[in-house]
């Protein structure tokens, strides 16, 4: 106890001197001033000399501050900058697409005024936002009506080779025959007036190797005109037979018989038959001729 009464008593702590407290609270309003205080002066004790370790603090925290300016707030005010630069020319562009879409809706308006009026005069008993509907569903229905009146008198064909129903895209075995006999049916209710066939044969095919009766006719090569100047443009040989007379309704058209001759030695041929008639449409088959 006597011992502990005779110990000396601890030094009181150095009180900071003025220009210690000038450091402390310059380095206190410096960007990273504190952390770099702390490096310099660990637990309170001194490293450098105090006006070259502020000059030091100083720097340090200006090169921090620049470092900080151009790689990490400059990037953001830029990203910031484009994003809201994209977001304007988008603006603008919807702007630009309203001001179409409300225009062509003025103009589609403007041109169904009439229509309203006539849905709103004729329809009475239907509910006023129904009107211009039910208006259209009859514009429909007589549209298809008509249309379907229209083709009903439109004569229509089907193809027979070698008493055989073909389509476009069919094949036709020659090898034990090389004769075609081609027949015309009349399937429509209308007539079927001026009824022609076409034959449009490969150039391949001399027309010497094509027997046919006297009602073929040979057509001319197809021409172009290019710079004031007909020139023959041949892609096939051709040859068309008429029927003399009107086709009813469910009758039928025989051509002369065609014949290829054995000088043809090709293994397999196309050839192209067009079907025709007043106010008819062409109908068109591609056939493939095999002959093994």
């Amino acid at each position: 106890m006597d011992d502990e009464k005779n110990s000396p008593m601890p030094p009181a702590p150095e009180k900071p001197t003025l220009n210690e407290q000038v450091i402390e609270e310059g380095v206190k309003k410096i960007l990273f001033g504190t952390q770099i205080k702390e490096f310099f002066f660990p637990d309170g004790k001194h490293l450098r000399n105090d006006w070259l370790v502020i000059v030091i603090v100083i720097g340090l925290s200006v090169y921090g501050g620049l470092v900080y300016e151009t790689h990490i707030l400059n990037p953001k005010i830029t990203k910031l900058t484009d994003s809201v630069k994209l977001k304007d020319d988008a603006i603008s562009e919807l702007k630009g697409e309203l001001k179409d879409a409300k225009q062509d809706r003025d103009k589609y308006q403007l041109q169904l005024a009439p229509f309203q009026a006539m849905a709103i005069k004729i329809y009475t008993n239907v509910l006023a936002d129904k009107r211009l509907d039910a208006f259209a569903d009859q514009l429909t229905s007589v549209s298809s009506n008509l249309v379907a009146a229209i083709e009903s008198e439109r004569p229509y064909f089907e193809f027979y080779i070698n008493n055989r129903l073909v389509t476009n895209g069919s094949s036709v075995s020659l090898k034990a025959n090389r004769r075609l006999e081609l027949i015309v049916r009349n399937i429509s209710s209308a007539t079927a007036e001026g009824l022609s066939v076409e034959l449009s044969a490969p150039l391949g095919v001399d027309p010497t190797n094509l027997i046919c009766g006297q009602s073929w006719m040979g057509m001319p090569l197809g021409t172009t005109v290019e710079n004031g100047v007909i020139s023959t443009n041949a892609m096939a040989y051709r040859w068309v037979i008429k029927s003399v007379r009107p086709i009813p309704e469910r009758n039928s058209f025989g051509a002369d018989t065609l014949e290829l001759s054995t000088n043809l030695t090709y293994p397999v041929m196309t050839f192209q038959f067009d079907l025709y008639a007043v106010r008819s449409k062409r109908q068109t088959y591609i056939i493939t001729l095999t002959f093994q």
